[in-house]
């Protein structure tokens, strides 16, 4: 059980990274390509208005 235990512990961590962060960050990029956006049509709405 000794020798076994840092395998699991790799397995799980490896389990937790594609299940939980990997998804996340995409979801990250996502929102931050969508900001962008935001922030285009913000700066562009101002130049309209001057």
């Amino acid at each position: 059980m000794k020798n076994l235990a840092p395998f699991i512990i790799i397995a799980i961590s490896l389990g937790m990274y594609f299940l939980y962060v990997s998804p996340t960050m995409a979801d990250i990029r996502l929102l931050s390509a969508k900001k962008s956006e935001y922030t285009n049509v913000l700066l562009k709405s101002k130049e309209l208005g001057q």
